[in-house]
């Protein structure tokens, strides 16, 4: 009989062992690649931001954030215009996951970036495209 009970305690603290492994919190990181056109870019207080217009039915317009020095001076000396195409990071802290009850597994970065403007601020360009 001790030894069923220790073996069952055992069980327990592994799948509570394994429970709380599994379970530690993660942020949600996912690179997009968008058809775009550029149409602006800014520098504010060493942050470049670059404005684009997607090519989907409402030619949405972002303005997302460049951290990349190479990538900032290199749009700083290009036509931006010229931009077809970008790869955008996306980076969204586990904090603002739980507070606004987001389901991570079927978490669309397109569609979120394209239908609200409320997590702009976890988008970077990470490099673009040119015709």
């Amino acid at each position: 009989m001790k030894k069923i009970l220790i073996m069952c305690g055992l069980v327990v603290l592994i799948i509570a062992i394994l429970f709380i492994v599994n379970n530690h919190k993660k942020d949600f990181n996912s690179v997009i690649a968008v058809m775009c056109e550029g149409e602006e870019y800014t520098e504010i207080y060493d942050i470049g931001y670059l404005t684009i217009t997607f090519n989907d039915n409402k030619f949405t317009r972002k303005t997302i954030q460049v951290k990349n020095n190479e990538l900032k001076s290199e749009l700083s000396s290009s036509n931006v215009n010229d931009i077809i195409g970008a790869n955008v990071f996306v980076h969204i802290p586990y904090k603002i996951i739980k507070e606004k009850h987001m389901y991570v597994e079927s978490l669309n970065s397109l569609e979120l970036m394209l239908n609200t403007s409320e997590y702009d601020m976890y988008y970077e360009i990470a490099d673009v495209s040119y015709r």
